[in-house]
């Protein structure tokens, strides 16, 4: 992931999702978007936030960028980790 000039956000209790209208869970990859809490940042306000889609994601560094900022990630949302569980877990055939 290039550097930006703009420190990362760190966003908490996060999940991934198709788009801000289609709150469906997905993949961490690019296209889709971060559905999470944010804090204490200047440019955003407080709460929960959907981004922009996702261009690039360092999974070793816990960083997601977007078309506008680069996010630090956090605790996934307990509701999204049970999901990411369930499509790791193989399924009895």
């Amino acid at each position: 992931m290039e550097p930006t000039e703009k420190p990362p956000i760190p966003i908490d209790d996060w999940a991934v999702v198709e788009s801000a209208s289609v709150p469906v869970w997905r993949a961490l990859e690019p296209g889709h978007r971060l559905l999470g809490n944010v804090y204490s940042h200047a440019d955003l306000p407080g709460g929960l936030i959907c981004t922009s889609p996702i261009v690039q994601i360092d999974e070793a560094q816990g960083l997601v960028q977007t078309r506008n900022n680069v996010y630090r990630l956090g605790r996934r949302s307990q509701e999204y980790d049970n999901w990411v569980r369930a499509q790791e877990t193989p399924r009895a055939a």
